[in-house]
């Protein structure tokens, strides 16, 4: 690592954090920073940021046609203008020597040799539609990272197939949650941060996740008085910096610790009668199911003290409507618990009982705008696909109430059965970031074809691929346009900033494009980019130009009232059955599972020397995609990041000090590591950063960094939304 964390934390405090280290004029990143201090030819450029999934609005700056430096675009409403370190270290990226630059093509051997695009699309179109008339279109299946562009060509390919087999990650992050405030509120509204009074994170952690609006509301909120409470099995850096009181619960019985705020709030009388009245369905049956919840019931569960429980629940009742249990992302229950739907239910239900939907300081559903799209008479629309989804997603009798999104975790067992023989792979690295290593190598080894879209290496690509085709660097690119959801709705798009560096880089709508022309469904795909932001931006009067030059423009939809959501004739219209709050959730009992969130355990629990493995997010990482970053990875081995944590008193059983190696072991699985002991964790629990233990080769940076929850994972699945459940396990630990 030549550039450590304090030289890279230098060159931006020197506005040069974006510089061509490798111009030989600046050998010195002393020299460097000093001689560009005022410097000339700079011009500007609108674009999004793409380190993760919160795409913040960035303003680029090149020197000389090359990029500078970036900053936050002060117009976004969501970021506020600031940018993260992980944005920092992605824009640097664009440079990097390790960047694919030719689509690659593995030979008899295993390795890779590079190919002509036309001959990648022409072997891949040939082979794909011999997969679709051997097999049926119902065994080709698309899988992402989540993003807009993919969203759209990714869906839109798999249809020209007639494959129903469009998936996201979304399985193995925040599958959970959705469903669980989907059935209960309609819908994921955002918290009104700097107007709240009092907010609980639950398993949440803004300050690593890097929700730079929460911690922009958050800091005007404090100043005008507001509590935070963090719960978490690890005091997080925002329950270190943010919060005014660290809840400490035992890893996995969140529900618990919910059900007994519900009990409080219910039996001292501090819900929102007049919202349960009016706004609400299922009260009734919700007051008679926890009468039994107490504080003194939910100690014994959550190792929290039955009088804190109490308080805490009497203060969010104190300081309602302006009071809210944050919804989080993957939290205490996107994906990682046999109970995490239902722990997703009560934190909405707790939301209702508070009344605090659409009220100032609560839980708001905010304003989008609405787009356009292509005339399907000039642009022909593919037909639904007739077959159902392999997954099982939507399907009756399967995972009927999940998302659209699918659940990708599922697909390398799929594969393995035989019901799916192809796949390509776009911005996602499954070989790492789904549980049970050896399941997914397995499963994906069984396809007779994978393609793999990305502008770098990966695991997946790496052990499994018979294509890799290079995506260019987002800085290189046009994307789609999309919406930015807040107080004030907002439309922004991700727009070329830089000339390629590669030559050999391709956009993802002209990868799609050009390969759908390679099978014969071009028709589906008459139309560029320009043509379909057009069509997008057209009932807002807007051009991409505008965007362009611009970065971000404020949408027609106005600025946001408080109002409850109503029809016409004034009757509630939430996104629900009953357009209401649902405690109740008659779809959850039509299809055999609990109407109501009653306590259920997580499936393993910690005893004697097992603990449970937790894992989280690091403020300077993003999952596995940051692992071959060198300005990243730099603050890892500067502070020690790839380190375990494990609490002192338990490390002091165990005959273990701070610093000391150690091997963790679980579920056939064993991994070395550094740890730090700490008081800043559960006794239960040890915790994992996420992002490490990268097993590609071709990453060289991150190659063999750190440890991996998924590798002590076994596959498995929640029968509710379906997901992932990826800290279902218990580890041992001990001096290496």
């Amino acid at each position: 690592m030549k550039l450590n964390r304090r030289t890279f934390l230098k060159l931006s405090a020197a506005t040069a954090s974006m510089a061509a280290l490798g111009a030989s004029k600046y050998r010195s990143v002393d020299n460097w920073a000093s001689a560009n201090e005022r410097p000339s030819n700079i011009t500007t450029a609108y674009s999004v940021c793409n380190s993760c999934g919160n795409r913040c609005g960035i303003m680029a700056y090149l020197r000389n046609g090359r990029l500078w430096r970036i900053t936050g675009n002060p117009d976004d409403n969501k970021s506020g203008g600031k940018i993260c370190t992980r944005g920092h270290g992605y824009a640097q990226m664009v440079y990097d020597k390790y960047r694919l630059s030719q689509p690659l093509k593995r030979t008899s051997d295993g390795s890779f040799v590079e190919i002509p695009w036309e001959q990648a699309y022409q072997e891949i179109g040939d082979k794909l539609m011999g997969v679709v008339r051997k097999y049926g279109p119902q065994s080709v299946f698309w899988s992402e990272y989540s993003k807009p562009i993919s969203n759209f060509y990714g869906a839109r390919l798999m249809a020209a197939l007639g494959s129903p087999n469009w998936t996201t990650h979304s399985s193995t992050c925040f599958v959970g949650r959705n469903v669980g405030f989907d059935y209960t509120l309609g819908g994921l509204p955002s918290g009104d941060y700097e107007n709240t009074k009092y907010v609980v994170f639950v398993g949440r952690s803004p300050a690593d996740g890097m929700g730079l609006n929460i911690l922009k509301g958050l800091g005007v909120a404090k100043k005008k008085g507001a509590k935070v409470v963090s719960v978490d099995p690890r005091l997080s850096y925002s329950a270190g910096v943010l919060a005014d009181e660290w809840v400490a619960v035992k890893p996995g019985t969140d529900l618990a610790l919910l059900l007994a705020w519900m009990n409080v709030l219910i039996a001292e009388n501090l819900y929102d009668k007049g919202f349960v009245e009016n706004y609400t369905v299922g009260f009734a049956e919700l007051k008679e199911m926890v009468k039994q919840y107490t504080p003194e019931w939910a100690e014994t569960i959550t190792g929290v003290k039955a009088e804190q429980i109490r308080r805490i629940g009497r203060e969010l009742g104190a300081n309602r409507p302006a009071a809210f249990l944050e919804p989080g992302w993957h939290a205490a229950y996107g994906s990682n618990y046999a109970n995490s739907t239902q722990t997703a239910r009560a934190t909405a239900i707790v939301n209702g009982l508070l009344g605090n939907i659409n009220k100032p300081g609560g839980l708001c559903f905010y304003n989008r705008v609405s787009f356009g799209g292509l005339n399907p008479e000039l642009y022909p629309t593919p037909p639904a696909s007739p077959y159902e989804r392999v997954d099982g997603a939507g399907v009756k009798g399967k995972y009927p109430l999940t998302l659209s999104t699918g659940l990708h975790h599922l697909l390398p067992g799929l594969a393995k059965e035989g019901k799916l023989k192809a796949g390509i792979f776009y911005s996602v690295n499954p070989g790492r970031t789904v549980p049970d290593r050896n399941y997914v190598i397995e499963g994906y080894k069984n396809l007779e074809l994978t393609i793999v879209i990305d502008w770098q290496m990966s695991e997946t690509a790496e052990q499994f691929a018979d294509y890799v085709l290079p995506e260019s660097h987002p800085m290189e690119r046009d994307g789609i346009v999309e919406a930015i959801a807040s107080s004030r709705p907002q439309v922004t798009m991700q727009a070329k900033v830089i000339d390629p560096v590669h030559s050999g880089g391709r956009g993802l709508d002209r990868i799609v494009s050009e390969l759908a022309t390679a099978m014969g469904l071009e028709r589906f795909f008459n139309f560029t980019l320009e043509d379909l932001n057009k069509a997008m931006l057209f009932p807002l009067g807007l051009f991409p130009v505008h965007l362009k030059s611009r970065g971000i423009v404020d949408g027609d939809a106005g600025q946001w009232h408080y109002e409850f959501p109503v029809d016409g004739s004034g009757k509630p219209s939430l996104r629900t059955k009953s357009g209401k709050v649902e405690f109740f959730s008659s779809s959850f009992a039509e299809h055999g599972h609990n109407p109501l969130p009653a306590w259920q355990a997580p499936k393993v629990m910690p005893s004697g020397d097992k603990l449970r493995m937790i894992h989280g997010h690091q403020a300077y990482h993003t999952h596995a995609q940051t692992m071959n970053n060198p300005y990243l990875m730099s603050i890892t081995k500067d502070y020690e990041g790839d380190s375990i944590w494990l609490n002192t008193e338990t490390a002091k059983r165990l005959g273990i000090s701070d610093g000391d190696t150690v091997q963790v072991s679980g579920n056939g699985w064993e991994a070395k590591s550094k740890v730090k002991v700490t008081q800043r964790i559960h006794p239960e629990a040890l915790f994992v950063p996420g992002g490490y233990g990268g097993f590609a080769k071709s990453l060289v940076r991150g190659y063999g960094i750190g440890v991996n929850i998924n590798d002590f994972l076994k596959h498995d699945t929640e029968p509710i939304s379906g997901h992932a459940m990826m800290e279902e396990v218990l580890v041992s630990v001990k001096r290496a």
